[in-house]
């Protein structure tokens, strides 16, 4: 992705899109326990958050470790399900781009609020309304575990909660890298991984990562929110999906603060000395090191290879150690239909010129085809309801026809006896089946005119589109096209019946 990112940075045009960098790191940020105020709870990751809920479940309802939920094909058990829950969700905390004219542009200010300044400020994303969905109470740190468990257990949720615009601005944060989990073992050069689990004021307050010292000398280990920002009007594609915003400076100061960790300084050395010096393919590790699930673990002494099989810049991701030109991934996020064209032009250029293939998932094209397939089977469905619908029109047309053929026997014999040919008689009721469809297809107008005025009011006022449900002249043509043409059609048959009819016979019935 290196040389990737070098064109993207001297070629690519920003009006386009905003380009993010994900470099496979992640990051933890506590709160004060609402319910506790003597202990920090994790809001994330997210997925550590789920698990906290369900070990509470788990403890609460024993039977439940056993359940297994069918899920894609996969028999999960209940763990399994929350984790992947958690994982669908968007992260909590999203980088926001640092195009502030896009930011002004997508999203207003609330009341006292402000934009971001410093590393260690953040925003507060609500939706149009100012609401915030019952999970994000929990990422923000306003509801605590327990709540969430007394929710599920009475199926109430938070939709009685409320939260003045200075309890938004009072939220503080304090952020830990995973290289923070690491405590250095006495007299010796290793590390050991501290329970993940431990959310202890001790623990969190003297490992969280500082911005700098106030004006007392004191050291800043806060992030504040700043400001509360919601979508304008009208909008309908933003550029943060996450409930935090925070800028680019608190990514750079992450890096930064998990790259100076000891631990993180000394694998870099081994790995600098044995690269370097001894011309080896390995070094071993100096840290005792694995997932929050317990997974990937690397022990004190293992070989940590680099090289072909890089297990090393593995680990120092994990730890929150990158090296700021080799992302993982690049996401492109368009600022319109038209500008995806062009990006994919970007990317062609940029593999024509250097002979390197980009491999890329378009997820907009990928929802697009879904959107179309499950629009062309409605529409499908809808044409089969509308197929069947004329063809019972047409027979019940026909019968109506044929009725008054029956009906009107004596006449079909006077006009036979005063010189009407058979023709003749065949016109006038196929005149009559073309006025009856005529009569029709403008009833059919009237009520489709009707239901469109309805149904665009309702649209506009509750869902803000407009224009969706409109009827033009030329379907009003149509309509009535399709309404005489069907009915005459309808009408042949009876008609070619009344015509052949012989007159005296016809004069004799009553």
């Amino acid at each position: 992705m290196y040389s990737f990112k070098k064109y993207i940075d001297e070629n690519f045009d920003t009006s386009l899109a905003r380009v993010s960098y994900d470099y496979g790191t992640s990051f933890n940020s506590f709160i004060i326990n609402p319910n506790n105020s003597d202990e920090y709870m994790k809001v994330n990751p997210y997925t550590e958050m789920m698990g906290t809920v369900l070990s509470g479940m788990l403890e609460a309802f024993p039977g439940f470790a056993d359940i297994t939920i069918p899920i894609m094909g996969k028999d999960l058990t209940l763990e399994g399900a929350v984790g992947m829950m958690g994982e669908s969700l968007p992260s909590p905390w999203e980088e926001m781009p640092n195009n502030m004219a896009l930011l002004n542009n997508q999203y207003d200010l609330v009341g006292k609020s402000r934009w971001p300044q410093r590393a260690n400020e953040v925003v507060v994303v609500v939706n149009e309304n100012n609401k915030l969905l019952d999970y994000q109470l929990f990422m923000l740190g306003l509801k605590s575990t327990d709540d969430v468990l007394t929710a599920m257990g009475t199926n109430s949720g938070f939709a009685e909660s409320t939260f003045s615009l200075d309890e938004i601005l009072s939220l503080e944060f304090k952020l830990m890298t995973n290289a923070d989990y690491l405590i250095k073992n006495d007299g010796e050069e290793t590390w050991t991984m501290h329970d993940r689990k431990d959310l202890s004021k001790e623990f969190v307050d003297g490992h969280a990562m500082t911005f700098g010292k106030d004006a007392n000398g004191k050291d800043i280990d806060t992030v504040k929110v700043v400001g509360v920002i919601r979508p304008k009007k009208g909008v309908v594609a933003t550029s943060i999906s996450g409930v935090i915003g925070y800028t680019s400076a608190l990514t750079a100061a992450l890096f930064d603060h998990a790259t100076n960790h000891p631990a993180a300084q000394k694998m870099i050395e081994e790995y600098n000395r044995n690269a370097a010096i001894y011309g080896s393919t390995f070094y071993n590790s100096v840290i005792d090191f694995s997932n929050a699930d317990g997974t990937n673990s690397v022990k004190i002494g293992d070989a940590i290879s680099f090289g072909n099989d890089d297990k090393h810049s593995d680990i120092m991701r994990r730890l929150g150690v990158v090296d700021k030109d080799y992302p993982t991934c690049i996401n492109f996020y368009c600022t319109s239909f038209e500008s995806k064209a062009v990006i994919e032009e970007f990317i062609n250029k940029y593999e024509a010129e250097t002979g390197n293939k980009i491999k890329y998932n378009d997820s907009l094209s990928a929802m697009m085809s879904f959107v179309n397939t499950m629009t062309t089977t409605i529409t499908g469905v809808l044409v089969a309801f509308a197929a069947i619908s004329l063809i019972v029109s047409t027979i019940m047309i026909a019968i109506i026809i044929y009725t008054s053929v029956l009906e009107r026997r004596k006449e079909i014999g006077v006009l036979r006896s005063i010189g009407a040919r058979k023709k003749d008689i065949s016109r006038v009721f196929l005149a009559e089946s073309a006025i009856l469809g005529a009569y029709s297809g403008i009833i059919g107008i009237i009520v489709s005119a009707i239901i469109s005025v309805i149904g665009s009011v309702i649209l506009k006022l509750v869902f803000g589109i407009s224009g969706l449900m409109t009827v033009t002249w030329w379907h009003c043509l149509m309509m009535v096209l399709i309404s005489v043409l069907l009915s005459m059609l309808a009408g042949f048959i009876p008609s070619r019946i009344a015509a052949n009819k012989d007159p005296a016979i016809a004069l004799r019935s009553e």
